[in-house]
């Protein structure tokens, strides 16, 4: 039976989380967004609802950059179903999980707390200090703001609600087996929902060894062993539908070469989430610099200074965290959570991305749970001597609801900034000034709008920092290009030719590269009449057609040139 004052609680935080993301149902769409919802006519189909399970392709407009992760897919056809095709029916989504998580986090954190031997009084406390930082952290905003980030989110909400069946199915003194099912069966929907979702088990694990008594821990295995057969249910049928490779971060085109995935090896990509894991932690107690994409420099070295600063902080927290797990108990379980629910993303698999705030969705229960015990005491010491009318108590709970406003003024500042494209894009810009992703999208969004001379110096800032970047190097020639056509700045037009060139000689498969070089050649010879440039031109087309006799693209581009060259000729003729 639960008391009034818990669910006055509890109310208060599903309310704050409402509040403290409510401007965020006025945001837009971001970075894969397109791809995965906006341009995919698949979520409008209903035949497609039940191919999500058994044809990863039809996760994404592209085909080739499809996710195995059907129950998220489900969520956004039934979501374009009931709201319609603007962002904010998927804002509106995405705020509706945030919710549900902060409400379930309240209440695993008060089961957790109440079985670590505090009493009614002090379970609440711990569970309202987890549900505010839950609902309020500016930290965990992208995973709300960011339609495509709710594969983190859902994810999430599945994993806690089965932490919380099998909580209260296994660590009580008679199991509770329907109970344990719905356990199975939410984690087994994680799962199919997010990759993440697979360290279900070992998240239960941890609580069990912390909690459990000697009476509860053959219930407490079987049901970890249940666990562990949903996450090898999932990891067959997936396997079994083609989507067994491991999944993409980003298929953004524009991206691809920004990333750092595929040249780290498991050792140095080991040694480089040790400096970012700390950066984490470190994020979660001082949320200033919140960007879609950190600057996060490679670690090669054992020797390195930050390295070893990193390795010292995680090591000194783990010992503390560790030490007496049963006479601290809550601390061995929420650290034990935080490595685990961060270890698919932030340990030996070199992921394209190196650090990623919304990759911290699930592993937060683990942080703020221990936070939130260890600052139990002294909460209850506060609240004792405010009602005795003692002035220090008093002034540090003032302090607390301070830092507590505070956050929630930051996740609202955040909030603001992905209201539209170009201040999301340009607020990551001012954090990580040296990330070609920031830069990149920038760019782009100026050059949206027409400020190409502004796109032109963020894309060439992405060359500067990696002259062998791609798309960098594309979307800077087709800027230059356009500067040309619009303001006949030959020195743009050579520029863009050179970039071309280079582009063409290392991706000599490219149609597309091709034919950019073509337009560029193109337009010099508009302007020059000198014969190899309507050679280069043609040159460039005739080797896609030669890989692709049919290409569209190409047969395109043929019938325009001949037609500007035939405008050019009558023009010239007039004169």
């Amino acid at each position: 039976m639960e008391s009034p004052s818990t669910k006055r609680w509890f109310l208060l935080v599903l309310a704050l989380a409402l509040g403290a993301h409510f401007l965020g149902l006025f945001g837009t769409w971001h970075y894969d967004d397109f791809h995965t919802i906006v341009q995919n006519t698949n979520l409008d189909d209903p035949r497609s609802l039940g191919g999500f399970f058994v044809d990863k392709r039809l996760c994404s407009q592209d085909p080739a950059s499809g996710m195995y992760r059907p129950m998220l897919f489900l969520s956004f056809a039934l979501n374009k179903h009931l709201c319609g095709r603007e962002a904010w029916g998927f804002l509106l989504g995405n705020l509706a999980i945030h919710v549900a998580c902060a409400g379930l986090a309240f209440a695993l954190a008060r089961e957790l707390a109440r079985r670590a031997g505090g009493d009614r009084a002090r379970a609440c406390l711990v569970a309202t200090c987890v549900g505010t930082l839950y609902a309020i952290h500016p930290l965990l905003n992208e995973g709300v703001s960011y339609v495509s980030a709710r594969s983190t989110t859902l994810a999430t909400m599945f994993v806690l609600g089965s932490m919380l069946c099998a909580v209260r199915a296994a660590l009580v003194e008679k199991p509770r087996w329907d109970l344990a099912a719905a356990a199975w069966l939410l984690a087994a929907a994680g799962c199919f929902t997010k990759e993440i979702a697979v360290m279900a088990p070992l998240l239960f694990a941890s609580i069990a060894l912390a909690l459990a008594s000697r009476e509860q821990r053959r219930a407490a295995a079987v049901l970890c062993l249940g666990l562990f057969a949903a996450v090898a249910i999932f990891l067959v049928v997936r396997g079994a539908v083609g989507g067994g490779e491991l999944p993409r971060v980003s298929t953004s085109v524009e991206a691809t070469d920004a990333f750092r995935g595929s040249g780290r090896s498991a050792w140095v990509n080991l040694l480089t989430q040790v400096v970012v894991v700390a950066r984490y932690l470190g994020l979660f107690f001082w949320p200033a610099g919140l960007s879609l994409d950190h600057e996060a420099r490679v670690i090669t070295s054992l020797g390195d200074p930050i390295f070893l600063a990193a390795l010292a902080l995680l090591g000194g927290l783990s010992v503390a965290a560790l030490r007496a797990p049963r006479r601290r108990p809550l601390a061995a379980a929420g650290w034990l959570w935080f490595a685990f629910a961060l270890a698919p993303t932030s340990s030996i698999l070199p992921l394209n991305v190196l650090m990623n705030e919304h990759r911290l969705y699930l592993p937060a229960f683990g942080v703020f749970l221990w936070s939130s015990w260890a600052l139990a005491p002294w909460l209850e010491r506060a609240f004792a001597g405010a009602r005795a009318g003692a002035l220090a108590p008093r002034l540090a709970l003032c302090l607390l609801v301070l830092v507590c406003a505070g956050l929630g003024a930051r996740t609202v500042a955040r909030k603001l900034d992905f209201h539209t494209a170009e201040r999301q894009w340009a607020s990551a810009v001012a954090v990580s000034p040296g990330s070609p992703i920031a830069r990149l999208g920038l760019g782009n969004e100026l050059a949206l709008r027409g400020d190409l001379r502004g796109a032109a110096e963020h894309f060439e800032a992405v060359v500067a920092i990696d002259p062998r970047h791609d798309a960098g190097r594309i979307n800077l020639a087709e800027c230059l290009l356009r500067r040309y056509e619009e303001e006949r700045d030959r020195v743009s037009l050579e520029r863009g030719i050179e970039l071309l060139d280079q582009l063409v000689e290392q991706r000599s498969d490219s149609s597309l590269i091709a034919l950019k070089a073509a337009r560029a050649y193109q337009l010099r010879f508009l302007a020059t009449d000198a014969e190899s440039d309507r050679e280069s031109a043609d040159g460039h087309v005739r080797a896609v057609l030669r890989r692709d006799p049919a290409h569209a693209g190409a047969r395109d581009t043929e019938k325009r040139f001949a037609r500007e060259r035939a405008e050019a000729r009558g023009t010239a003729e007039a004169r």
